[in-house]
């Protein structure tokens, strides 16, 4: 992820998005709050599905 340009990956829910690794079956779930940049969960794609949905509440 490149924090110059945070809005390049896909956006997955509103203020929410996700960045795919490249090489490693992990994504870094995200979002942006004024200028920070707050990581929800970095999420292994083949397991547990959207576990860390109830975090998004502290955006």
């Amino acid at each position: 992820m490149n924090r110059t340009y945070p809005f390049l990956s896909t956006q997955i829910e509103p203020e929410i998005r996700r960045f795919l690794f490249a090489r490693f079956p992990y994504s870094l779930i995200y979002g942006i709050d004024q200028e920070t940049i707050l990581v929800i969960a970095l999420a292994h794609q083949h397991r547990e599905p959207r576990y860390w949905a109830d975090r998004t509440d502290i955006i």
